[in-house]
This record gives C-alpha cells, sequence and structure tokens, in this order.
C-alpha cells in the first residue's frame, strides 16, 4: 500500500463516525433507518384512492394484547409543529388552502395510504381556531371529549 494512502485505523474510524453523524443530523434518523432497512416498493398503476378522513390508514394491523385489540401504527412517523403566518383577507386564505391541498395531493398521490405507504395529516391547535373563527361556530362544531366531560363535569375540547 501507498504510504501517502494509507490512514490509520483510529482515523478512519473517526472519519466513519463523523460521517454517520453527519448523515443522521442531514436526514434525520429516519431517513438513515429508511436507507439502511430499504426495500423495493413497486410502484402504483393508478394513484392511491384517498377518503377525505385524512387519520385513516388503510391496512392497518391489529394484535390482540390482554384481551384488548391494538392498532399497530405506521413504523416511522414524524411530527412537524409551525406557526402559521398569513394574511388574514379571506381571498388570500382560500388561495393558500387550495396551494396547500394541491401540494399534499402531490407529495401522497404516488403512495398508497397504507402504514407502508404515505398518509399526511395537518392538524390546528385551539388557539387557531379561537383566533380566526367565531366563538359560537367553535362551540358548535368543536369535537369534545364526551367521557372525560361526563366524569369531570368539564367541557374537555378534543384539539
Amino acid at each position: 500500500m501507498n504510504e501517502h494512502n494509507s490512514i490509520s485505523r483510529r482515523a478512519f474510524l473517526k472519519r466513519a463516525a463523523g460521517l454517520a453523524i453527519g448523515t443522521i443530523s442531514a436526514r434525520g434518523i429516519y431517513g438513515m433507518l429508511g436507507t439502511a432497512a430499504a426495500f423495493e416498493r413497486p410502484a402504483l398503476a393508478t394513484p392511491a384512492a384517498r377518503t377525505r378522513e385524512q387519520y385513516l390508514v388503510d391496512d392497518v394491523a391489529t394484535i390482540v394484547d390482554n384481551g384488548v385489540q391494538v392498532l399497530l401504527p405506521p413504523l416511522y412517523h414524524e411530527i412537524i409543529t409551525a406557526k402559521l403566518a398569513f394574511d388574514p383577507d379571506p381571498a388570500a386564505l382560500f388561495r393558500a388552502q387550495v396551494r396547500l391541498e394541491h401540494a399534499l395531493q402531490l407529495v401522497e398521490a404516488p403512495y398508497a395510504p397504507t402504514p407502508a405507504g404515505l398518509t399526511l395529516v395537518v392538524g390546528w391547535g385551539l388557539p387557531y381556531f379561537r383566533k380566526h373563527l367565531p366563538a359560537a361556530l367553535v362551540d358548535r362544531f368543536m369535537p369534545i371529549d364526551l367521557k372525560y366531560s361526563a366524569a369531570s363535569g368539564q367541557v374537555l375540547t378534543e384539539v
């Protein structure tokens, strides 16, 4: 081996560790795990049909644990929070909604809505509803945890 191209074992391991850490931080741990456990996914012949209910994931596996049926969620998931910065003009809000919906459809289209595919969920926090919608509308349509509310005597909004 040429002396100029040789590298000590210690130096090699340091560089390899640095490369691994860089890969994890740049792509995230899920990106690295996805590469390590990569497998061929057959391409969908047609775009997957999706329901309007964004929380539904098709073909979710279930197990029975101590007599209770448990849904097994997708293996990889990511939660990203963001704060909205937008023009409160109704026309601008409508255009932004259309652009967001189109972008989500574009990203989801090639994948099945299953644990092995891709399912995106967009949620809004209670402060959004309280700040940008009429209180009467929020009070009328906001989902409520009926079991907790009945037991505690206090209404708990499910957002």
